[in-house]
């Protein structure tokens, strides 16, 4: 079931206007670092001080001459630099007056100073050595077809995202993604989630975010763990962070373009980190840095150990039934609630094996692999809801009726009794031995059928279920244990209990039919009769 979120923080932040919303993230970013930045010793210090006495704070003064008196005035909002910010950004090397005219060092300023045309990124950058590696001139190139130039004539720039005395660059050398993806997205919800910016570009109506995004399952974990960019940019691997922003309609909607083998997270948010390798058999390991991504982050070698447990059990199945060798009373074993919950597991048991395979195993080369991605989240949620009150149906009807006998295991001859049945199986009933317990009213499940339902419906369902719900609800998941992503752990308990319940259920299948006849024990699941051998 899609989860209805609260809408996240930051978010809500983006209300706000866009210099604070940036500067929030900014500011989180300084005091999660050892290293003080803001002591950075600019060599245009005291020349930059010219213009902070009045930029760099709400509040300025000065001494208006005409009536000799010292004024005090609130300086506009949009016309503030913090200290800190600029000498953390990318331009704290810089004099003021490096881009902004001389004729600002007088006061007061002359209002034209005002009109003066702004500097923009390939100004300064473009044709230069020094900075051809971060490929300003593609950089323009891709931004003079993105959506975002057909509003230059509005006033759109560089600066609209990029603040120029604030802005820079993390996603190169981080420390925390987590910082990053939230530092690049509140620049995009700086217009996108505030309607007073955003009104200053287009007369278009105020944007609801999640709304348009309502098709997103988990929203605000998507929202938290991957930039706007990674879905509304077209790939370019020469640039490390794409400017093409393209249309609405083009934007990534299959899920499987992220979660599959071929993940395009390696090709934008980890394009710095991809070439870091794991040796631990992991799809794509550098996304476990920092996350976990369903379909993307297999591992090879549980891959191959459970298509070789799936395989052995399969031909095991087939050799049981070229040797056994195959006369019957009645007994109504199988009240009608037990009849109806049996056939409601079995059903969702196929559907969450379905879907979860098809989760687990996207490619994004396809849009489907048994069921598309997004469906297959879907309606693997929904069983879920659904097999879990399934589940309290199975263990109330245990509890209060006489079905639950069935599961109680005495200790006196416990492993005889267990050695003795698996001989059966093994050799007996190829011999056309005589069962050696035979089921009876008192007695519905030999020992090892007692045995595998006890650890499948009391340990294998709760497992199953418990962290099927961690997986829904990422958040209570613990960060890390043990230096591992609490929620990689949860997945690998979450897909192995998933597995041993579908081999479980396929020898329970084989089992069936081990009946007086192949569909003796079916029917009676069917009728509440259970035909056994004389």
């Amino acid at each position: 079931m899609i989860k209805k979120f609260r809408i996240p923080f930051y978010i809500i932040l983006a209300s706000f206007s866009a210099n604070a919303f940036a500067n929030h993230f900014v500011l989180n970013a300084l005091n999660s670092k050892t290293q003080d930045t803001v002591s950075y010793n600019s060599p245009f210090f005291e020349d930059n001080e010219r213009c902070f006495v009045c930029h760099g704070q709400e509040k300025y003064e000065y001494t208006n001459i005409n009536l000799n008196k010292k004024v005090r005035a609130l300086m506009c909002s949009d016309r503030i630099v913090r200290r800190d910010l600029y000498y953390s950004s990318n331009h704290k090397s810089f004099s003021c007056t490096d881009c902004h005219s001389d004729e600002y060092i007088t006061f007061p300023h002359a209002g034209e100073l005002r009109m003066e045309e702004k500097y923009n990124c390939i100004d300064c950058h473009g044709g230069d050595e020094t900075f051809a590696k971060f490929h300003f001139e593609e950089i323009e190139t891709e931004y003079e077809q993105s959506v975002h130039n057909n509003l230059s004539d509005e006033g759109f720039s560089c600066w609209k995202c990029h603040d120029p005395h604030a802005y820079r660059i993390n996603i190169r050398n981080t420390e925390n993604l987590k910082e990053t993806i939230q530092y690049d997205n509140s620049i995009c919800l700086s217009c996108h989630a505030n309607f007073s910016n955003f009104q200053l570009l287009t007369d278009r109506q105020e944007i609801n975010i999640l709304k348009t995004h309502s098709w997103l399952p988990n929203q605000a974990i998507h929202f938290q763990n991957v930039r706007c960019i990674e879905c509304h940019t077209k790939i370019n691997n020469d640039i490390l962070v794409a400017h093409l922003i393209q249309p609405k309609e083009e934007a990534v909607k299959l899920c499987n373009e992220c979660h599959s083998q071929n993940s395009i997270l390696m090709a934008t948010l980890y394009k710095f980190e991809s070439k870091e390798q794991r040796s631990t058999g992991f799809f794509n390991g550098i996304i476990l840095n920092e996350s976990y991504v369903i379909g993307a982050n297999r591992n090879k070698f549980l891959d191959l150990i459970s298509f070789g447990l799936f395989a052995i059990v399969v031909v095991a199945i087939a050799i049981h039934i070229a040797f056994r060798v195959g006369k019957e009373a009645r007994m109504y074993l199988y009240p009608k609630w037990l009849r109806a919950w049996h056939l409601i597991n079995a059903l969702l048991f196929i559907i969450l094996i379905v879907t979860g395979l098809s989760m687990q195993y996207t490619d994004k080369e396809s849009t489907t692999y048994m069921v598309g991605f997004a469906k297959a989240v879907k309606w693997h949620n929904y069983a879920a809801f659904i097999l879990t009150a399934n589940y309290v149906i199975f263990i109330l009807g245990n509890a209060f009726t006489n079905n639950g006998k069935y599961y109680q295991i005495r200790k006196e001859k416990f492993w005889s009794n267990l050695k003795k049945q698996a001989r059966y199986y093994a050799f007996g009933m190829f011999k056309g031995e005589k069962r050696p317990f035979p089921v009876t009213m008192d007695n519905k499940f030999n020992p090892l059928q007692k045995v595998s339902y006890i650890f499948a419906m009391y340990i294998g369902m709760p497992l199953v279920i418990i962290s099927g719900f961690v997986m829904l609800f990422p958040e209570v998941a613990a960060d890390n244990i043990f230096g591992i992503s609490g929620l990689l752990l949860n997945d690998i308990l979450h897909i192995a209990s998933g597995f041993l319940l579908t081999v479980f259920m396929i020898i329970h299948i084989y089992t069936c039919t081990l009946g007086s006849k192949p569909s003796s024990l079916f029917w009676g699941m069917i009728t509440g009769y259970h035909r056994s051998e004389e």
